[in-house]
Order: structure tokens, then sequence, then C-alpha cells
């Protein structure tokens, strides 16, 4: 099990598998008349998937009016729609499938909140020490 740095824990509104230099242009370019209303968030509790270890975030229903918010933009632009979205935070990759029994799930996690006023446009190149992140763009809400 690989923990997630605490520096790149973060949430994936949308991912783009691939992007040719020309449509993370148009990404970038559409992203700037984006606009969204910030919102105070909190950390959930410990689940996982398979390969994954992760902490959900609250309010759920705030991240999924901003991720559909967010597709609908991007598909003017003429991104496809993902069907899925889970609203989490990463803490640790598993190589190797785990099962987990419920007692992960009956964690304490503590009580920490925090304001979502704006969220990044990120390139993330995966190596074999883990992901390198760089930020392309920042999308602040409308009252920062």
């Amino acid at each position: 099990m690989t923990l997630v740095k605490s520096f790149d824990i973060h949430i994936t509104l949308k991912f783009f598998k691939e992007l040719s230099e020309e449509k993370a242009a148009l990404v970038h370019e559409s992203l700037k008349t984006f606009h969204f209303s910030p919102f105070e968030a909190c950390l959930g509790k410990v689940d996982f998937f398979p390969h994954v270890v992760f902490v959900t975030i609250e309010p759920e229903a705030r991240f999924h009016l901003l991720h559909k918010l967010l597709q609908e933009h991007l598909c003017k632009a003429g991104f496809e729609k993902e069907l899925d979205f889970s609203c989490h935070a990463t803490l640790a990759r598993i190589k190797k499938r785990i099962i987990f029994s419920e007692w992960i799930r009956t964690i304490d996690v503590p009580q920490v909140s925090f304001l979502v006023s704006e969220f990044f446009f990120i390139q993330s190149t995966l190596t074999h020490e883990g992901p390198i992140y760089k930020e392309i763009y920042r999308i602040s809400s409308e009252l920062t």
C-alpha cells in the first residue's frame, strides 16, 4: 500500500485520460468563462475501492452539482460527459487487490472543514516514484 503525499491529496472533478496540447488549450480557454459560488465542505468517512483507500467529502450534493455544471460547460466545447463521479480524496493506493473488512469504515475521521473557493486544471505525469502534478490553470469562485 502506498500512501498519497499530503500535498498531493485532491478531489478529481473531471478526468481527461490524455489530452493533446490543442485539446488542453481548448479546456483552458473554456474554463476562463466557468463560474461557481464558493461553499463550505468537510471530510466525511473512510471507505475503499478494490485498489484505493479514500475519504469521502461532504456535502456530496454540492460537489455533484459543481461536477455537473463543469461537465455541461465542457460539453459546449466538445468534450464528452463522464458517466460516473465519486466525491472522494484518495489516501492510499494498493497495487494488489485487497479485500478490506468493514472495520475500515469505522475509522474516526477528524472534523475538518474547508472553503471550496477555487479548483485547478492540472497535468498529471505518472512516474515510478508517484504522480507529478503541474498546475495549468486556476479557476476561482465568483466571490474570491
